[in-house]
């Protein structure tokens, strides 16, 4: 049993209920530029959640007995998606670090494009 799952059982005596909730009811509205830079509301429902969070533990093959280092912030919809709700379905840890800004970040060399590794050693290490 995950530690998600103990944890679950732990609190239920305290009188938390679960409730019937529709799949295609929307869970939450998340804005976004996209790519024209005009702010758009995107409805994703419960069963978007739910796809998401089983998309991500199949691809990233996550269990109870890992964690998720999560870069990107809940409100992003791949941060709160996958990062978070993948995680949390998974039953693992959730890594969170504080806010990341360019100037933490090395430029990428020319034959690179991914971020340095001191810039996850300062959210590791922060």
């Amino acid at each position: 049993m995950g530690r998600f799952q103990r944890f679950v059982e732990e609190i239920a005596p305290i009188g938390l209920a679960s409730e019937e909730i529709d799949p295609d009811a929307m869970a939450v509205l998340i804005y976004s530029g996209g790519t024209t830079g005009v702010a758009k509301g995107i409805m994703l429902s419960h069963f978007n959640f739910v796809a998401n969070a089983h998309q991500a533990i199949a691809w990233g093959h996550l269990t109870d007995e890992q964690g998720v280092l999560a870069v990107l912030p809940f409100f992003h919809g791949f941060g709160m998606s996958v990062t978070m709700n993948g995680a949390v379905l998974a039953g693992g840890e959730i890594i969170c670090c504080p806010a990341l800004t360019q100037s933490k970040w090395r430029r990428p060399s020319k034959s690179t494009s991914r971020p340095s590794l001191s810039a996850y050693r300062q959210c590791l290490c922060s």
